[in-house]
């Protein structure tokens, strides 16, 4: 509701902030990267990317935000997975 709003505001008739949304969780994978390993850059890397593509095609914008949402959530999903198996049983992180 809130992108829609912005989007009248300024004027634009096609909704257009989700190469921004892109942007802003490459923002956030590059401090996961940060925090948690290298790996996490490469979700950074994918997302800005596809903020290039997006701003190209702004038609198909948001189903190429959904695909790269639906792919990092998998993957990072079972990266954790598999990091939690290989820790030895009753070890915690912190």
């Amino acid at each position: 509701m809130l992108l829609a709003v912005v989007n009248d505001m300024l004027g634009l008739r096609l909704l257009a902030l989700g190469p921004v949304i892109a942007i802003l969780a490459a923002f956030g994978f590059s401090m996961m990267g940060a925090i948690m390993g290298c790996r996490w850059y490469l979700g950074s890397l994918l997302f800005g990317l596809a903020s290039l593509v997006m701003a190209a095609l702004p038609h198909f914008q948001y189903l190429l935000l959904g695909a790269m949402w639906c792919v990092a959530q998998l993957v990072g999903g079972v990266w954790l997975e598999i990091d939690k198996r290989r820790r030895p049983s009753g070890a915690h992180l912190v």
